[in-house]
């Protein structure tokens, strides 16, 4: 045998991925970021979910399995007492082919799962077939179209919800109106494929959307973050470290607008229950909403009752689409405790900034007796971040009350964010009591000028 010269193992793999405004990238990029869930996935094009960057789908088996296995899955956590939830991905064609009886036997079983029917208006992956969705035979002839809705419902599915999959925010905000509830869920995510041929009954339900979205690349910052959509259209230059866009491809679905950070900043927030986290977090908005910022914010509080790890998340901006920042995107993290800083620095972007509250509060393993508290905390991070180091339990006993501690650390967030134009204390004192407002405003104004930089 010869051995051939040309050795395809020397360049680049061509994985699939879904087209340039495909309706399930929205919905998959959302997908992507939930924690604590197994995601079930089935036979078609919303398969490719499960690649990189989006990373939203951890089984395929066979057509019609996701509703099944899904069921099982939620049935043997719920068994063995794990805090997980399950969530089936299922196509239009495939919920008519194999899917129905399967949901039939989730509400039948009165299991708690969360089935997404993917409705892209046709049979995408095999060629656009018509189904029985679709409103439309095989061969053309106008005919009944089944409601999905309808189906669910009928079948003893109380919660359903019809959904936009390329707003994001609608996504998110039905993901997490699910997994609220302790019943079975079907969210219906229903767009047409961005390659199929609109009918006169889709025109009028979608009108004319596409169009061209754009990239100022003089505002461009390279923080790749739209890249994370897996998105054709979006090209990435090494060289200029900007990403541009490939008109040819592009349809104006507006996913990666919805995800660009440009001008949004991110503030982090972390801490242990007690410390008056959440409060600055409150404090934060309030202020960022009355100076006219459009404002996001997210809290974790866990197990937050004193002792356990809590954290806040405040993006403002001209325009904020999303209420989470992924790891490498704060501006700036605020730390109440030494331990929370090191938890949370990978959250922190190249060139961020540390303010640190050099306060310690022992963990329960620490506690025991069966771990130490770390040494030298301070020194690495700030050896790795341009890090200010506070004392804010000090100067909150020179103020007068200690428990003034997180108003101290807000008072020198503000100066190290330069945003004093805001009034502060007006956003102080519609979340203080009055008995406490003086010695939290002396706290505030103690904690910026404790801020020399």
């Amino acid at each position: 045998m010869v051995e051939s010269p040309f050795n395809p193992c020397e360049i680049p793999g061509r994985p699939p991925v879904l087209c340039a405004g495909c309706p399930h990238r929205g919905f998959f990029y959302e997908l992507g970021k939930l924690k604590n869930v197994m995601v079930t996935g089935d036979i078609g094009c919303y398969s490719l979910g499960g690649n990189p960057p989006l990373n939203a789908k951890d089984t395929t088996i066979c057509m019609g399995a996701s509703i099944s296995m899904g069921h099982g899955a939620q049935k043997a956590f719920d068994m063995a007492n794990k805090e997980m939830r399950t969530i089936s991905t299922i196509g239009d064609s495939t919920f008519f082919h194999t899917g129905i009886n399967s949901l039939m036997h989730v509400a039948y079983n009165r299991s708690n799962t969360i089935t997404c029917v993917l409705d892209n208006r046709i049979t995408g992956m095999t060629g656009h077939q018509e189904n029985p969705g679709s409103g439309y035979t095989l061969q053309g002839m106008p005919t009944k179209a089944i409601d999905i809705e309808e189906v669910c419902r009928a079948i003893g599915i109380e919660h359903v919800r019809t959904i936009d999959p390329l707003n994001l925010q609608e996504v998110r905000e039905t993901l997490q109106w699910a997994l609220s509830l302790y019943q079975p869920a079907v969210i219906i995510a229903r767009w047409p494929c961005v390659l199929k041929k609109f009918s006169e009954e889709d025109k009028k339900e979608f009108g004319d959307y596409m169009g061209k979205c754009h990239i100022d690349v003089e505002k461009c910052t390279g923080c790749k973050v739209c890249l994370k959509t897996g998105c054709p259209a979006l090209i990435y230059d090494k060289v200029s470290k900007k990403v541009s866009i490939d008109q040819v491809q592009c349809v104006g679905c507006e996913v990666c607008l919805q995800v660009c950070k440009f001008e949004a900043k991110n503030i982090l927030l972390a801490g242990v229950g007690g410390q008056g986290t959440i409060l600055v977090g409150k404090i934060l908005s309030t202020a960022l909403v009355q100076a006219g910022y459009d404002v996001k914010m997210s809290e974790i509080h866990g197990m937050s009752q004193r002792g356990g790890s809590v954290s806040n998340q405040v993006r403002f901006g001209k325009k904020v689409y999303s209420p989470i920042m992924i790891k490498g995107e704060a501006d700036i993290l605020v730390s109440f405790e030494q331990m929370e800083t090191w938890r949370w620095m990978e959250y922190l972007k190249p060139g961020g900034k540390v303010v640190l509250n050099d306060y310690r509060i022992p963990s329960a393993p620490i506690l025991s007796g069966k771990e130490d508290y770390p040494d030298g905390l301070t020194e690495k991070i700030a050896a790795g971040a341009d890090t200010l180091i506070i004392r804010a339990a000090e100067i909150a006993e020179k103020v007068g009350n200690s428990r003034t501690m997180n108003i101290v650390l807000l008072g020198t967030l503000v100066k190290s964010m330069s945003l004093h134009e805001i009034d502060w204390e007006s956003a102080i004192s519609e979340n203080i009591k009055p008995a406490m407002l003086e010695v939290n405003l002396k706290a505030f104004r103690a904690g910026m000028d404790a801020n020399k930089n």
